[in-house]
């Protein structure tokens, strides 16, 4: 049985107009894509990794910059409920359709799925994208603070000025380290597309996995975001298996759960001790389909006791495997130079060193969908910080909602990966506590503020 296709896609990516309200700079922007890589293709700021030209480009993030571009949409691409999702928006900024504000962004880590249905017209539309100076932002929500929450010094490198990154859902490193350059990059890195669709839209899959001894059971969880209630067509294909049902959904986020079995499966190892075969899962939503590559394998981290304390073992389908690995860190200070193929080569030489892991560090960023699916063929697996690193983060209400709808999209994204091992909550969060003059003062106050946003990570 074929299920009628009656979603389609409009991709938004290409050439902007890059503005400043404060400037007379007006040169195209690619999005996804950055403002630094833009005016470095027209000849307006210097090379920033060259001596000390990173000074000479800090304007550009002191400044309020604007994308915009038309598109033209057809009676058939609006002819149904629209979201426009933009990913990885970095990182406060307006979103305005003809004129219209649909959204505010607040977190450069979040793809952004917004209603707008009745607000796309046939023919010629303006997509607009107003970015605030977020170095402004974050200074102004840490003066508003009831108490001093302390930025890292991390990235105080050349003698630039602090940057409260704690106070925004951004790349702590943008704002530079010990080991890298400050130059707090704007722009658009992931998926910008109007998407029409029937009655309802996927939202993500995950892939659970049950090891018998020559069969592994699948449980596909598949979350759908309804506009309206009524019923879909929901179907899932792995390994020459297909699973088709009619669905009831009703208005929100709805869940839905389908097993299969994989017979004699082909079982997928970490580098140097195995293959790693995928197997490839299809879902499709009335034509919206998303592929997915599954490794299957059983995962333990075994904790018991031993002569000096306790284990800490990495168990691969049975086999105790001795993690060799290192820290990953973005590959480039300037998004947009950050390709696949730059990609390819930084883990296959982590490869070809014979490692078997990395770390994703928690002053970085969630990496792109093909990172992960390079690390599934090449057989790395992930220790994977949460995005924090060395300094304390409020806990308040609206910013541990923010975080949590971070952490819940993100992990929904990349489990179903067999390179990732293990979630890990910050990198020397807690061990900054006694770094500052602020938190050494008052540390029940700190610690208590680092376990609110611990336990709900948890």
């Amino acid at each position: 049985m074929s299920i009628p296709a009656t979603y389609s896609a409009l991709d938004l990516a290409g050439s902007f107009a890059l503005t400043s309200p404060t400037s007379d700079i007006a040169v195209p922007l690619t999005l996804p894509g950055d403002v630094h890589a833009a005016l470095l293709a027209a000849d307006q700021i210097p090379d920033p990794y060259y001596g000390e030209n990173e000074k000479q480009v800090m304007w550009v993030n002191e400044t309020a910059w604007s994308v915009e571009r038309s598109f033209s949409a057809s009676a058939a691409d609006i002819d149904g409920y629209l979201t426009l999702t933009l990913a990885e928006v970095d990182c406060i900024a307006t979103i305005s359709l003809n004129g219209e504000v649909v959204a505010e962004t607040q977190n450069s880590f979040l793809r952004n799925d917004i209603d707008v249905t009745g607000k796309v017209r046939e023919g010629d539309n303006t997509l607009r994208i107003d970015f605030a100076i977020a170095p402004d932002v974050a200074k102004a929500r840490a003066d508003a603070h009831p108490f001093p929450i302390p930025f890292t010094k991390n990235y105080q490198t050349n003698g630039l000025k602090g940057i409260h990154m704690n106070f925004i859902r951004k790349a702590a490193c943008h704002a530079g380290w010990d080991w890298g350059i400050c130059i707090m990059p704007i722009g658009v890195y992931g998926t910008m597309s109007l998407r029409k669709s029937r009655l309802a839209r996927q939202e993500s899959v995950q892939v659970d996995q049950a090891h018998g001894r020559n069969s592994v059971e699948l449980s596909v969880k598949t979350r759908l975001f309804a506009f309206a209630h009524g019923e879909v067509e929901l179907e899932h294909t792995i390994d020459g298996q297909t699973i088709t049902d009619k669905v009831v959904v009703n208005k929100g986020e709805n869940v839905f759960t389908h097993n299969l079995t994989i017979k004699n499966p082909k079982l997928w190892w970490p580098a140097g001790q195995g293959e790693q075969p995928l197997y490839e899962l299809v879902t499709n939503l009335e034509g919206e389909k998303t592929t997915r590559q599954i490794g299957l394998r059983k995962l333990e981290w075994i904790v018991e006791p031993d002569e000096i304390d306790h284990t800490f073992k990495c168990r691969i389908n049975g086999r105790d495997i001795s993690m060799l690995g290192a820290n990953w860190i973005p590959a480039d200070a300037i998004p947009s130079r950050i390709t696949p193929d730059v990609i390819r080569d930084l883990l296959g030489s982590a490869k070809a060193a014979n490692m078997n892991m990395l770390r994703i560090w928690g002053g970085g960023q969630y990496e792109p969908d093909y990172f992960y699916e390079m690390c599934d063929e090449l057989g790395i697996l992930l220790w994977h910080d949460f995005m924090f690193a060395c300094m304390s983060y409020p806990s308040d209400r609206p910013f541990l909602d923010n975080v949590r709808a971070e952490i819940t999209q993100q992990v929904r994204r990349l489990s179903h990966h067999a390179s990732i091992a293990l979630w890990c909550g910050d990198n020397e969060v807690i061990g900054s506590l006694s770094w500052y003059p602020e938190t050494k003062a008052a540390p029940e106050r700190y610690v208590a503020n680092y376990d609110r946003l611990n336990s709900m990570l948890g």
